[in-house]
Order: C-alpha cells, then sequence, then structure tokens
C-alpha cells in the first residue's frame, strides 16, 4: 500500500468511485457524491450513446466491488421465497438453459452476469416464469 492510500478495501473502492464521479462530472454528468461505501446512483448518467461514452470512459478508473460489500447489498428474503427461487432455477436448468447458475444461501444468484442469449435459454425463461411465477414474459417489451 502506498503512503496516504486508504487503508482498507471499502475504503479504497470509495476512494475509487470518487474518481468515477469526479471523472463522470468532468465528462458532463450530474451525478451526486458517492456515500461512505462508495455507492452513487449511476442511473442519472442515462443510458445514451453520450452516457455510454462517458461510463466506458470513467468506470476504469474504479475498483471491482469488495465481497463484503455485495454480501451486505444482497436482499434478505424468507425461505419461502428462496425455495420458490430455486424452483425457478431448477426449471431453468431442466427446460433448455444448463448454464443458469446456482442460488446461495440467501437466495441470490451465484452469478449475477448470466443472460438468456440463445433461443432455448430464452424459451425456458419464458416457459419458467409463466410456470413458477404465473408472469407471462413474451410480452414484455425490453426498456432502453
Amino acid at each position: 500500500m502506498k503512503k496516504g492510500e486508504p487503508d482498507s478495501e471499502l475504503a479504497r473502492y470509495a476512494e475509487s468511485q470518487r474518481k468515477v464521479v469526479a471523472c463522470l462530472r468532468k465528462e458532463g454528468f450530474d451525478v451526486p457524491d458517492p456515500d461512505a461505501r462508495g455507492l452513487f446512483d449511476s442511473s442519472r448518467v442515462g443510458k445514451d450513446a453520450q452516457a455510454l461514452r462517458g461510463l466506458e470512459k470513467c468506470e476504469p478508473l474504479g475498483l471491482p466491488m469488495p465481497e463484503s460489500l455485495k454480501e451486505d447489498l444482497e436482499p434478505v428474503r424468507a425461505p419461502e421465497e428462496i425455495a420458490v427461487m430455486k424452483r425457478f432455477g431448477e426449471c431453468m436448468r431442466e427446460n433448455g438453459a444448463p448454464d443458469y447458475p446456482e442460488m446461495n444461501e440467501k437466495g441470490n444468484l451465484e452469478d449475477w452476469s448470466w443472460h438468456p442469449t440463445n433461443a432455448a435459454a430464452k424459451h425456458a425463461s419464458q416457459f419458467c416464469n409463466k410456470k413458477i411465477y404465473g408472469v407471462d414474459v413474451t410480452a414484455v417489451e425490453p426498456k432502453g
């Protein structure tokens, strides 16, 4: 660790997020200061081409979120909700998405980056949302 650097992983993360925010402001975005844990409302940046360019330029200044903070941010779910979510995961793996991630003990996906990219996975998502949650996602239009 260099002299003058924050001495904890969380402090280093928060400091890196302040650099990201400063960069975004320099790029013309009105974003709030990060909180003590380094969290800020990035939705105010937007999703248009200018926002994507700003994020591409500024996000590399930030460090990866510490595991301890990720765990703190995970919602607390009731055992019944976790059971339903695990049934959804089993349904996905049995119906065309064998790589659908497992849930941890809190009911959160172990790999948040998974997306249904092939036709079988998209079909499994539609089928399982209807079967497990009673929701027809075939008519849902993505926002963007």
